[in-house]
């Protein structure tokens, strides 16, 4: 009653008396906080600049935290390994196969599987090496199928070392963010294909996923950042399993556009393959079997792009030691 007819510090104050324990007396020495305040502020000492070998552009630390610098002049460094040349990397890193719809896309996906899985050609290349195909193929068409006949297409008789998987990954994202889901999924998955890789003697050399909208878990295809999001998950997937991971998507109305929604996959994508309708050419395109000639697939880009004619020569000359 007695806190009712004061002011508010006034009550406060009476309630922390009658309620919180006492506080300790705090004595606060003036002249030291003076004396603190009146003597010149502390410089830290600089420790001693490391300076480098007079025949080194660079100090061991800067070196280390720079990286080794290429000069003109230097040897020109290797070419990028390819798995299948001109069209995928023989690397860990994420491509997109985009196509209209009817243009075969999971087609040329299937026959690419069985090209790689039995080193065979693939638009006319030859695959460098034979290796473990593993497919998420979530559509519902008859992949398993097709992928048999593009074996038989191709006349090989042998069981190919590719396993298909109908099970639907968890989201990329939810809700606009990375889903923790997502990346406890990456390390199951590649723990069991590359046990499966191991047994069959093989390296794990291509994951394709069919199509990208199924696990995405965008919801807006035209935001920049959450396909820039869905694209690190993937690229995650590719740097774990230690090879190219290839998703399949569509193009919008204007193909000339590329991938639907933002260009961030594009953009975050290392090389990007396209698919036209027959009677639609385009420079360049290389065809070797029945279904690929149907799909009309040619290379929309491919990153670093100097490397399109060095490649292009090697194959043209291993052609025509073959042909001899």
């Amino acid at each position: 009653m007695a806190a009712r007819a004061t002011d508010k510090n006034e009550a406060f104050c009476w309630l922390e008396e009658k309620l919180l324990p006492p506080k300790q007396d705090v004595e606060i020495d003036l002249d030291a906080c003076l004396r603190v305040q009146e003597s010149p502020p502390v410089v830290p000492e600089e420790s001693p600049r490391e300076e480098p070998d007079p025949d080194a552009d660079m100090t061991e630390a800067e070196l280390a935290m720079l990286g080794s610098m290429w000069q003109f002049g230097d040897p020109i460094p290797a070419e990028e390994p390819m798995l299948v040349p001109m069209f995928v990397p023989a690397r860990p890193l994420l491509g997109f196969l985009g196509g209209q719809r009817s243009t075969f896309k999971t087609f040329v996906t299937n026959d690419l599987a069985v090209a790689v899985a039995s080193g065979g050609e693939f638009a006319g290349q030859r695959v460098t090496y034979p290796g473990f195909v593993v497919q998420i193929e979530l559509e519902g068409s008859l992949s398993r199928a097709r992928v048999t006949a593009a074996a038989q297409y191709r006349g090989v008789k042998e069981l190919l070392p590719i396993w298909q998987s109908n099970n639907m990954p968890p989201a990329i994202l939810v809700t606009r963010r990375p889903n923790p889901e997502w990346k406890k999924w990456v390390e199951t998955f590649v723990r069991v294909v590359k046990r499966k890789a191991k047994k069959l003697g093989l390296p794990l050399a291509l994951i394709t996923m069919d199509p990208a909208m199924y696990f995405a878990g965008v919801n807006d295809n035209n935001d920049w950042a959450q396909w820039t999001d869905v694209c690190k998950g993937l690229i995650f997937l590719a740097q774990q399993a230690g090879c190219s991971v290839l998703v399949v998507d569509h193009y919008g109305k204007d193909e000339e556009r590329g991938l639907i929604g933002s260009a961030a996959k594009e953009a975050a994508a290392h090389f990007v393959l396209g698919g036209r309708r027959t009677g639609e050419p385009r420079e360049p395109r290389a065809c070797c079997s029945e279904d690929e000639r149907r799909a009309g697939l040619y290379l929309r880009r491919f990153r670093p792009r100097y490397l399109r004619g060095a490649v292009k020569h090697q194959t043209d000359a291993g052609r025509r030691q073959r042909s001899h």
